[in-house]
């Protein structure tokens, strides 16, 4: 056993051994614990008939069986080196692409921390502008608020309805009566007409409303040539015209000389384009009502004022509202009212056809 392993270091000594020994650098590493392998192996390969009881086996059949434990030993060597190399080679891929990935993983981190800067100055930014916002946005002032320009609606006015007005020349005509002789008529003709509603008027006559001007004309001559209309009044209603009401007038003037004095003083009024209606007396002085065109209406109303001769009026938009004086209804006066006189007694309103008894035990 002795021999065999001072033969193997022998063996580790020759040209075979130091050129596996520079071919890697890692197989010395694997040398010491195979050195230590291979002792046991040429313990386990020795037979126990080699070995005589009386001495030392024989020179040949040692050699022999240390020449093949080394043959043996010496392939697994290689077996180990080309493991080795093996492993070498994969470790160097493993580490080219570990790199590869650093390098990408690189290039992406300095993109986004070149992103995460940006970001931190513009937040920066941002936060600045927040912070001087109070400073720029000031409250606005009135002389701001009065000069910026108005606000466009986005209402819309509907087209208004194109009418025409039939009232019977007979004083005690109903609307009823009206309205089914206008509609025997418009069926028994079959006009080609689009009349959207019919209405109800005062003085018995009906209002047709259609949808063009030009079917307003058509059939207004058609009721204008038919022989069974003769005794109706068919017209188009007169827009009423824009008032406006002058106060503290001196009580000197009438309406004629009224008008001669604005048509002397005003020049927006050299052209006409003005009446003066009617009077409302007060205590020292009139209020005149008076009634423009449309185009004045503007105008007048920018003004504030018109000249009476040497004075300077102040005007108002007037605004008439009809209210009955027996029964207190809005949109008529009592000479047109058929209704009963209504009494009001201590805050008390009773209706209009009934009323007030005095209470029969009123001591009591």
């Amino acid at each position: 056993m002795e021999a065999t392993l001072s033969a193997f270091e022998n063996f580790l000594q020759t040209a075979d051994a130091k050129r596996l020994k520079g071919s890697s650098p890692m197989l010395m590493e694997f040398l010491i614990p195979i050195f230590h392998i291979f002792s046991g192996l040429v313990v386990k390969k020795l037979p126990s008939s080699s070995v005589s009881p009386s001495g030392p086996p024989t020179e040949d059949r040692s050699n022999s069986l240390t020449h093949e434990a080394l043959d043996n030993a010496y392939q697994h060597i290689r077996d180990l080196e080309k493991q080795v190399a093996l492993s070498e080679g994969k470790l160097q891929e493993s580490q080219r692409c570990f790199d590869l990935v650093i390098s990408s993983l690189a290039s992406h981190i300095e993109s986004t921390v070149s992103c995460v800067s940006d970001l931190k100055s513009s937040m920066e930014h941002t936060t600045d502008t927040l912070t001087s916002l109070p400073a720029i946005i000031a409250k606005p002032s009135y002389a701001q608020i009065a000069s910026s320009p108005a606000a466009v609606s986005s209402f819309t006015i509907p087209p208004s309805e194109k009418v025409l007005l039939v009232r019977p020349l007979e004083p005690n005509a109903g609307s009823s009566t009206t309205r089914n002789k206008i509609t025997s008529f418009l069926l028994s003709k079959n006009l080609p007409f689009r009349i959207t509603r019919i209405k109800n008027i005062n003085n018995g006559g009906i209002a047709i409303c259609l949808t063009t001007d030009e079917d307003v004309n058509k059939l207004s001559q058609e009721l204008s040539n038919n022989a069974d209309f003769a005794s109706f009044s068919i017209s188009k209603p007169v827009r009423r015209k824009p008032q406006f009401i002058l106060f503290g007038v001196d009580s000197s003037y009438n309406k004629d000389s009224i008008t001669k004095a604005l048509f002397l003083k005003n020049d927006i009024f050299k052209d006409g384009g003005f009446e003066v209606n009617f009077s409302i007396k007060s205590k020292s002085s009139n209020n005149w009502v008076m009634s423009v065109i449309p185009d004045l209406y503007p105008v007048i109303k920018d003004h504030g004022y018109l000249y009476l001769n040497f004075e300077r009026v102040r005007i108002e938009t007037f605004i008439s509202v009809m209210q009955c004086s027996t029964c207190g209804t809005l949109g008529h006066t009592r000479n047109h009212c058929s209704n009963t006189q209504a009494c009001v007694c201590a805050s008390v309103v009773v209706p209009r056809t009934t009323m007030i008894e005095p209470p029969a035990n009123l001591d009591a």
